[in-house]
């Protein structure tokens, strides 16, 4: 279940910030925790929750909160397209395509975060929903 999913992760992600006074790792996110936030994210989209895409867009804007005051998750890494993926297929799958595309138009502003533009799985997103309108 997807609540649980992001509830594990939660759990994990505030272990690490505990180790870590401990001296016993990095603080802030790897690429494997960006990973493993979209395989929550993931499972949010594909719950069938009437509120999957409020609570996908919620986990985005911690962690775009999260990545700006880090000056970046780690540093470095940032959220990509296959994270607004996530919300954007959310979208296509609940008929909201004109939130669909406002997040699609975004994705094709963010000429300093290359990793953010639209990809293939966003085209595809874009339509199959567009085909199931």
């Amino acid at each position: 279940e997807a609540k649980q999913a992001e509830a594990v992760m939660i759990r994990m992600m505030n272990a690490n910030r505990k180790d870590h006074g401990k001296g016993r790792q990095q603080p802030g996110f790897s690429t494997q925790d960006m990973d493993a936030w979209n395989g929550v994210l993931a499972s949010w989209a594909d719950s069938g929750d009437v509120d999957a895409a409020k609570n996908i867009a919620k986990i985005i804007d911690n962690l775009q909160k999260q990545s700006q005051s880090a000056g970046g998750i780690a540093g470095s890494v940032m959220l990509s397209s296959s994270t607004y993926n996530r919300l954007l297929g959310c979208y296509t799958r609940q008929n909201d395509l004109s939130a669909a595309e406002e997040l699609h138009g975004w994705m094709l502003e963010q000429s300093d975060n290359s990793t953010a533009r639209p990809d293939s799985q966003s085209y595809l997103s874009m339509i199959i929903g567009s085909a199931d309108a």
